[in-house]
């Protein structure tokens, strides 16, 4: 029996957009929008009022920002997973957003088909960040002339590989089938890598894995 589509939520204070962003999604299987919402405390109330599984969230919103619509989301409906979604990105605003447990970011302009990865990915227990957000990102920290910091050498081979599959955004299930291992042993693996980068999530430790140079940015 087909599993019914994951029920998804957008949040923009753009029609345009939320109606973009309706259209397509509108002939997949695998997802329906349960709701559009333009202002943060609207996309609360739907929460309250529909069984949500993913929100795509702007990150600019005329009442609330994106920052604390994600906060409340994140306290008040912990197994709702949250997509940000950008079009003008500010680094800053794309870390605090990591540190509040967002589950990803999207560009306003993505594609019909990495719209829909995205969503997979974070509904698999992924992690999604779309290359010109992640290279903004990078740049900012470039800007920043932070110190580098230290090597991982405490990660293991195998974790390096893993790590890289998570920045990927394949879940564990995916990454166990890809190096024939069983789920469990990745996930205790990822938890290991979460541990050592210490970081809170796989968005963090993807980012972390950029800095460190474990990762590929592109």
């Amino acid at each position: 029996m087909e599993a019914p589509p994951a029920q998804v939520v957008l949040v923009d204070d753009h029609p345009l957009v939320l109606f973009g962003m309706q259209a397509a999604l509108r002939d997949s299987r695998e997802f329906q929008v349960a709701a559009l919402a333009q202002t943060g405390r609207e996309a609360l109330r739907v929460l309250e009022t529909h069984r949500v599984d993913v929100v795509l969230l702007d990150l600019q919103l005329p009442d609330l920002s994106g920052i604390e619509v994600l906060v409340a989301i994140k306290q008040r409906f912990p197994g709702v997973r949250v997509v940000m979604v950008t079009s003008s990105p500010q680094p800053s605003q794309l870390l605090e957003a990591l540190r509040a447990g967002a589950d990803g970011f999207l560009d306003k302009e993505a594609s019909r088909e990495l719209l829909t990865h995205g969503l997979s990915v974070a509904l698999a227990g992924g992690s999604v960040l779309s290359t010109p957000l992640l290279q903004a990102c990078l740049a900012h920290w470039t800007a920043a002339a932070q110190p580098p910091e230290p090597p991982a050498t405490d990660l293991k081979p195998r974790e390096v590989e893993i790590l890289r599959l998570v920045a990927c955004g394949k879940s564990n299930r995916a990454i166990g089938e890809h190096l024939s291992l069983a789920e469990v042993t990745v996930k205790k693996y990822v938890q290991s890598i979460l541990d050592k980068l210490g970081v809170n999530d796989r968005t963090q430790a993807a980012m972390k894995g950029v800095r460190l140079g474990l990762v590929q940015a592109g």
